[in-house]
């Protein structure tokens, strides 16, 4: 991967949590504002742990990680932490995450 490939998906990653953190308009302003201007964030795709952004060609899922003073965020950690995040105890956001990726 390029710097600037890795640039682009650092800034992907940030989306997440721009629209997690703020909202659908602050984290699409930080896209134009990092010259990814041709990139949008599909409103109706993206929530609270991710971000579905696309342009003339390409989808890219963003997946925000783990916000530490989000009880979610930990179960979900902890879950995956002691191997149980598929079976017999998946997380609702590894389903979620499933689900959108297969979308």
């Amino acid at each position: 991967m390029t710097s600037d490939e890795q640039d682009k998906y650092s800034v992907f990653s940030k989306a997440a949590y721009d629209f997690y953190y703020n909202d659908l308009e602050f984290a699409q302003q930080e896209l134009r504002d990092y010259g990814l201007k041709s990139w949008v964030i599909d409103p109706q795709l993206s929530d609270k742990n991710s971000v579905v952004l696309t342009n003339r060609d390409s989808v890219v899922v963003s997946y925000r990680g783990t916000d530490i003073f989000n009880l979610g965020d930990l179960y979900s950690d902890a879950n995956i932490l002691i191997g149980r995040h598929r079976t017999p105890f998946p997380s609702q956001r590894f389903f979620e995450a499933e689900e959108k990726y297969a979308k």
